[in-house]
């Protein structure tokens, strides 16, 4: 950013500068929020869901098992 406000200066188009600075200041923000608010498809996203799900069955399997027990 600075490198860019000190070539308009250098190169008298200051202003001309500022903007192209400030589009690509505008372009990064946007760019890192939509990284932050988008939800990202990750593998560690799906060992987590994996885990829910192994631990649901797991517990119902449980409840199944012992009442099975339980009628003997």
């Amino acid at each position: 950013m600075i490198h860019l406000l000190q070539l308009g200066e250098e190169a008298a188009q200051l202003p001309a500068m500022a903007l192209k600075a400030a589009d690509i200041h505008d372009e990064q923000a946007r760019v890192m929020i939509q990284r932050i608010v988008c939800p990202r498809d990750n593998p560690s996203d799906h060992y987590r869901h994996g885990n829910v799900v192994a631990g649901i069955v797991g517990s119902l399997l449980t409840a199944m098992l012992s009442l099975n027990d339980l009628a003997q």
